[in-house]
């Protein structure tokens, strides 16, 4: 497969050199694997995002019990596959009962350090 992505790249260089553009052998050799190199790399950052773990964004307040809320509370991170078990889920880690949620949103995903997994 990388033999002929490489002609596949060679035939490209050899289009532009025809146009015009001269190549020489280490000019060529280094496009070439500058280009492969590019697309492992996209390949290798697709299968990180895909293996990314995911978690759901749980914000509290131990004073929060209801009601109107305007502070930033605490947040846990909550592993997507405890979707359908937030409150027991928070519970468990933190100690308190899960009345002093404020916000949590199932459908906004997050990765180990907070930050928003775009789809």
């Amino acid at each position: 497969m990388q033999i002929s992505t490489a002609l596949l790249l060679s035939d490209r260089l050899g289009e532009k050199a025809k146009r015009g553009e001269k190549l020489t052998q280490l000019e060529w050799g280094l496009r070439v694997l500058a280009g492969a190199y590019r697309r492992q790399k996209q390949i290798i950052e697709k299968e990180e995002k895909k293996n990314q773990k995911k978690f759901i964004q749980v914000e509290y307040d131990e004073n929060y019990f209801g009601g109107e809320y305007d502070k930033v509370g605490k947040f846990l991170l909550v592993p997507e596959e405890h979707r359908d078990r937030i409150c027991n889920y928070f519970t468990e880690k933190t100690g308190l009962d899960s009345i002093h949620i404020v916000h949590w949103s199932p459908d906004e995903l997050v990765n180990e350090n907070g930050d928003p997994i775009e789809s």
